[in-house]
């Protein structure tokens, strides 16, 4: 099995402004990457001050609309290493650039987004929020490109935690399977593109394998790759997932998500 394509949040909208991407920290605990020497810090901006004039107290400053959240993208052939971007979540549209991709977007009164030549899965109302962002290869097939964390996303080290758990695997902005972590460790992978694939069960070794920062490489030399988030104001646990095939020249990102979370 090749594990591909894996994590985000919801099926929706978004909200946003984006500007500059750099290269970042591979694994950035708090949900931002640094880029270049300087680290980037998701989160929201701050309150300004109190300050009065004359006799009458004077009205405080206004918070920032705009958080750093990190984001994956296949165009960098270092893929695995997070970069960063700003997002503006009170602006209506826009023009963002996210690998060599340039994305010009408009957002309605609903938060609804439409970007030409681009399909998005996931919510970037709030800076909580998150974006798979896939480009219209033709009217029928779309290719993941771009992931958008949560602007305070936190990787998770601990895999005790996915014990129990299920994710839906949304690859191409759209459902490809499901991901059932076992109490043992194990995990089951069902395909839902293929109804004729039987689910398939891995041991604990390779789960182990595949968060590690080598990856489980398959018998067609495929690697897999999964990074494990967690969003604290929700506690949602978001997997990230990268494949590198052919020496790491064809690359695909995806994530997985509670299926609560998706329509």
């Amino acid at each position: 099995m090749d594990i591909q394509r894996l994590l985000i949040a919801g099926v929706c909208a978004l909200a946003l402004t984006l500007s500059a991407c750099g290269g970042g920290d591979d694994d950035p605990s708090d949900g931002s990457a640094t880029s270049g020497d300087t680290s980037g810090t998701g989160g929201t901006g701050g309150t300004g001050d109190n300050g009065g004039t004359g006799d009458n107290g004077g009205t405080g400053g206004t918070g920032s609309s705009t958080a750093t959240h990190s984001y994956y993208s296949v165009d960098f052939s270092d893929f695995l290493v997070a970069r960063t971007v700003d997002i503006d979540h009170e602006s209506n549209a826009g023009t963002v650039t996210l690998g060599n991709d340039t994305v010009s977007y408009t957002s309605d009164d609903d938060g609804n987004v439409t970007a030409s030549g681009f399909t998005l899965t996931g919510d970037l109302q709030e800076a909580d929020g998150g974006m798979l962002v896939c480009k219209d290869l033709s009217s029928t097939t779309t290719v993941g490109r771009h992931l958008i964390l949560p602007a305070n996303a936190e990787a998770v080290t601990d895999l005790n935690v996915l014990k129990g758990q299920s994710f839906l695997l949304i690859e191409d902005c759209d459902i490809g399977g499901r991901f059932d972590f076992q109490a043992d460790g194990s995990l089951v992978w069902t395909d839902m593109i293929d109804d004729e694939n039987e689910p398939e069960t891995y041991p604990p070794s390779v789960v182990t394998a595949l968060f590690s920062a080598s990856g489980q490489e398959w018998e067609d030399g495929a690697v897999d790759h999964l990074k494990l988030y967690r969003e604290p104001d929700s506690g949602v646990l978001i997997v990230v997932s990268f494949t590198a095939e052919n020496d790491g020249a064809d690359r695909s990102l995806g994530v997985a998500v509670p299926p609560s979370l998706v329509d």
